[in-house]
């Protein structure tokens, strides 16, 4: 039960940052099509979850940020 608990919350920790990555390669870098937005957002995530300071912060910001997109998403439908 627990090793499945474990697995659940692995991925949604694995999803739950799409839409937010999304977002932010989109709006920084305008020209992209919706993958390479994820592309260029998940870069640029990764590089802030590897400074010292702020890459703890980082997980704490986009992983409820994330399902709370894909929950408003579920509830528009």
């Amino acid at each position: 039960m627990v090793l499945a608990l474990v697995g659940i919350a692995f991925a949604l920790a694995l999803v739950a940052g799409a839409p937010v990555v999304g977002w932010l390669g989109g709006a920084l870098f305008k020209r992209l099509d919706l993958y390479g937005a994820i592309l260029a957002g998940s870069i640029l995530v990764g590089v802030l979850w590897y400074l010292p300071i702020v890459g703890w912060l980082v997980p704490l910001v986009v992983l409820p940020w994330g399902l709370g997109a894909w929950m408003a998403t579920w509830r528009a439908q």
